[in-house]
Order: C-alpha cells, then structure tokens, then sequence
C-alpha cells in the first residue's frame, strides 16, 4: 500500500501521538495500522451520550510510494446487520470528512494550517460532508510522492441514541441477554490510481 495513514497533534514534528492527541499540528511518526476510524474516537459511554457533542480527529495520508496517486476517493463503510436479519445494524455514529493542504512553519516543517486545541472544536474554513457510501464518495486531491493530506473526520452521534430504550431492551440487558456495543466499526476506504 503506498498511502499510509497517520495520526497527527504533536507540538513538534517528528514524534509519536495517540488518537486522543489527533487535533491538527504536526503529522505524528504514528501510523494507523487499519481503516476502521472507531479507532481515532473513545467508546461511546453514558456521558457521551449525555453530552452528545461532535468530536472531530484530524489525520494525515502520506504519499509513500514513487509515484503520484490520482483519483484518490474517500468513503465510510458503516456496519449493518446480516443480510435477512431482523437485527439492527449497530451504526452508533455519523462520520463527516473534510480536508486540507498541509502548509510549512518557520523551518519548513509541514503543519496544518487550522489545527484545534480540543476534541470538540472545529477547524475553521473546513467544510464536512458525509461520505457514506461510495456513490457519496469525496474526490481529494492528488499526492505527490512523499507529501501528504490532512484529512478531517467529524463522529456525531446518531439522534437514535438519544432516545430512551424500550421495556423489553431494559430487561435484556438487566438479565445480561443483551449487551450494547460501545465501539465504532465504521470503516474508512480509501481508492486510488497510481
């Protein structure tokens, strides 16, 4: 794969960071090993859902092949349930995406140019779109080898999670039949031509 996906929000370039850190800044030596993003965001707990506030990570694609890769698309794949099932699926999130050319410091270190300083900020002059599907995909722009893209990804919650459960869920899970998942599998996909 000649596109690696790194996390980003170091003060300095060049060190390691954690997705809690993932906020803009400098690209992170960091790199996301798969491309489910329920990575880059915290379990939903109770008081996620209490305080129900849009999270935003930032992270970087970095061009590490010889050549440039065009026609670079990017989607969420959403988990649903098995096809016949009369299950649920367990999206728990909506994820929106948005990007940005990286710019140079002082030093000529490449750096977002719109970095936050908490998980609950928005980056200005980024606009979000969801890209759920790959008829919804979004066209990023090309990437030279070795340089990079800063990508922007929004989690807000599903408005049905708001919503209190019914008699028979509460009972299930009392009984321990039933247990709700609190972690994203939203997958990220990538397409592209080198």
């Amino acid at each position: 794969m000649n596109l690696g996906i790194f996390l980003t929000g170091q003060k300095s370039p060049n060190l390691a960071s954690t997705p809690l850190e993932s906020l803009g800044y400098y690209p992170s030596i960091t790199q996301i090993e798969d491309e489910v993003i329920g990575n880059l965001f915290p379990a939903i707990s109770k008081y996620t859902i209490q305080t129900n506030k849009p999270e935003t990570r930032a992270i970087v694609l970095k061009n590490v092949g010889l050549t440039t890769i065009t026609d670079l698309r990017l989607w969420f794949i959403y988990p649903s349930a098995p096809s016949g099932s009369d299950e649920f699926d367990d999206q728990q999130a909506i994820f929106k995406v948005g990007y940005t050319a990286l710019t140079t410091d002082a030093c000529g270190d490449l750096i977002f140019p719109n970095s936050i300083t908490n998980p609950y900020g928005s980056p200005l002059g980024i606009t979000f779109v969801e890209a759920d599907a790959e008829e919804n995909a979004i066209s990023l722009p090309d990437i030279e080898a070795g340089m990079y893209l800063g990508i922007w990804i929004k989690r807000t919650l599903d408005p049905d999670l708001q919503l209190p459960l019914d008699s028979e869920t509460l009972c299930e899970i009392s009984a321990g039949t039933l247990v709700l998942d609190k972690t994203e599998t939203t997958g990220l996909h990538l397409d592209w031509t080198e």
